[in-house]
C-alpha cells in the first residue's frame, strides 16, 4: 500500500490543528431552562424531592462564592445554603452581577465516574413569597467547567424550580463547576441577590 504524499500529511495535520482549535474557541451553549415544579417552595416542601441526580456520585461539595452577606442573629447566608436540601434558606450577597458561586467536589475521585448533565436552581430567597419578591433574583446567568465557559441562559423570574439541561454530558475533571451573574431580576424592597437552592445533576 502506498502512503500518502507529505503535502497531504501536512495538510491532514493542518486540518485537525484547526479542528481542534475552533472546538476550544467554542462559543457557549445558549440553554433554555425548564421550570420543572408547579408549586411554590416554601418552607414545607420536602425539597429533597425537586431534585435529581446521584448524591453518591457527588457529594460532597465545597460550595464557595465571590461574597455572602453577613450572618444576622439566626438569619444566615452563605454559599453552602445552596446546597443543604432546603428552599427556606439562601445564599445572599450585596448587587449581583459579577457575583459567583462555585462547587467543587471534596472527593475528587468522583469527577471521572460522574458525568454531569445539567443543574436545577430555585432562583431568589424561596422562604416565602414576600422575601421572593423584595429580594434580587438572577435573570442572565454563565456556567463554567474547569475554568471554561460551557453554557448561558436567562431564568425565567419565578420561584419553581428550574432545570438548565446540558446538550451533553461533562465531567468536572479538576472537581469545580461555577455559576457567574450576568444580569438580575432587581427586588422590590432590598439590593440583595439571592439564591435559595443548586444542584449539580447527573451522576452514573
Amino acid at each position: 500500500m502506498r502512503k500518502p504524499p507529505k503535502t497531504l500529511k501536512r495538510l491532514l495535520a493542518l486540518s485537525l490543528t484547526l479542528a481542534l482549535s475552533s472546538s476550544l474557541n467554542a462559543q457557549p451553549w445558549n440553554l433554555e431552562p425548564e421550570v420543572t415544579e408547579p408549586v411554590f417552595p416554601g418552607s414545607t416542601v420536602a425539597s429533597r424531592l425537586y431534585f435529581d441526580g446521584c448524591a453518591d456520585c457527588f457529594g460532597p461539595w465545597s460550595v464557595t462564592s465571590s461574597g455572602r452577606l453577613e450572618n444576622l442573629d439566626e438569619y444566615k447566608y452563605g454559599p453552602e445554603l445552596t446546597n443543604d436540601n432546603d428552599l427556606s434558606t439562601c445564599w445572599a450577597t450585596r448587587g449581583g452581577v459579577g457575583s459567583w458561586i462555585g462547587f467543587r467536589m471534596l472527593r475528587a475521585t468522583a469527577a471521572d465516574r460522574a458525568p454531569v448533565d445539567g443543574i436545577a436552581i430555585a432562583n431568589g430567597y424561596t422562604k416565602n413569597m414576600e422575601r421572593w419578591q423584595q429580594n434580587s433574583r438572577i435573570r442572565e446567568l454563565s456556567i463554567s467547567v474547569d475554568g471554561k465557559e460551557y453554557a448561558r441562559a436567562t431564568l425565567k423570574d419565578t420561584p419553581f424550580v428550574q432545570r438548565v439541561r446540558f446538550p451533553e454530558r461533562v465531567n468536572i475533571r479538576n472537581g469545580e463547576l461555577r455559576i457567574t451573574v450576568l444580569s438580575v431580576y432587581p427586588g422590590s424592597h432590598f439590593n440583595d441577590l439571592c439564591v435559595s437552592e443548586v444542584q449539580v445533576e447527573g451522576g452514573h
